[in-house]
């Protein structure tokens, strides 16, 4: 069977169906099971579509493996009335779901992976892989360990990311400052972790995508797209709605955030977050720095006018890029 046969009919289903089936399941079997079998579907995108494949699959599949173990280890040792151990076992259970995830102090696989995939995996390891983890993490968590382990994503994401090149080591640690953010909605509010992982999802696919269109690894390469007006403006305004500047539409899903969480949880941990979220802005600083001196000596006529010209698909996603939705605020209060 063809590569791309297999994929479409067998893999991309899959992976895909995989999160839906595990919202509907009622045991932790089943969803350990689930998690197993998207694990297995995962591992041909990283072989078919990477040059290192081999380190990059047994790695992944060992990381997975192993805390699967314990997620049905200690989930099955929760059958069992040992009131004493009930804590120790609960801890377990949200530790095996973090290392899915790639948390800190969990986070060098997720880091490393993400700097030898293609964008199209990364994109995938990013965003969807994390769906089944962090709804398990709802059914059972702990409150004190969830504000450290997002405490400490928060923390090491904004300092770790200052001092890269590589573009996808700066997206990995953005995507942890973002679960830190997710973990903390998910424990206050469905609704609000829903529209929090969408807007994320919906970002981070339109900066991916134009990324792995014009092969773009390292930040001295958006040189390369001096001439291409349209797509400086589309990354530039995507980069600052990820990093959640105001009026962008990556700030309201903050916004709404920071309001839910400031009546639900201590105050001094969410000025924290805030604090650190705002030092991911140094290190989106310098994507703006090289995007914005590709504008540097053009005519500002000449741009205009090609700005004029943008092509209808383009301007829709460049509008949803910039203006808030404000509306969605609506349906959340």
């Amino acid at each position: 069977m063809k590569k791309s046969m297999f994929m479409t009919i067998y893999i991309i289903p899959m992976i895909l169906i995989s999160p839906f089936i595990m919202t509907s399941s009622n045991s932790w079997f089943s969803i350990w099971f689930i998690m197993e079998l998207n694990l297995m579907s995962f591992i041909p995108f990283i072989i078919f579509f990477n040059k290192f494949y081999k380190e990059l699959s047994i790695k992944y599949f060992i990381i997975q493996a192993i805390s699967s173990s314990f997620f049905i280890f200690f989930s099955n040792m929760m059958l069992i009335n040992f009131y004493n151990f009930k804590l120790i076992f609960t801890l377990m259970i949200n530790f095996s779901l973090l290392i899915k995830m790639g948390t800190p102090p969990f986070h060098n696989w997720f880091i490393n992976m993400m700097n030898n995939m293609n964008w199209i995996n990364c994109l995938i390891l990013s965003t969807w892989q994390k769906i089944i983890p962090m709804i398990s993490l709802m059914y059972m968590f702990n409150m004190y360990l969830i504000y450290l382990i997002s405490v400490l994503s928060s923390f090491l994401s904004a300092t770790f990311g200052l001092n890269h090149q590589s573009i996808r080591i700066i997206i990995s640690y953005s995507s942890i400052n973002h679960l830190s953010w997710m973990l903390m909605n998910l424990m206050i509010s469905e609704l609000t972790w829903l529209f929090y992982f969408s807007s994320y999802m919906i970002i981070n696919l339109s900066i991916i995508l134009i990324l792995n269109k014009f092969n773009i690894m390292f930040i001295n390469q958006f040189f390369s797209l001096k001439s291409n007006y349209k797509m400086n403006f589309f990354i530039l305004f995507n980069f600052f709605s990820i990093s959640g500047l105001p009026p962008m539409f990556g700030f309201s899903m903050k916004w709404i955030s920071i309001n839910y969480l400031n009546l639900n949880m201590i105050q001094p941990i969410l000025i924290f977050m805030i604090i650190m979220s705002s030092l991911t802005f140094l290190f989106y600083m310098r994507i703006y720095t090289n995007l914005i001196l590709n504008f540097k000596s053009t005519n500002k006529m000449i741009l205009f006018n090609k700005f004029k010209n943008f092509d209808t698909f383009i301007n829709l996603f460049f509008f949803i890029s910039f203006f808030n939705l404000w509306s969605m605020s609506i349906w959340i209060y």
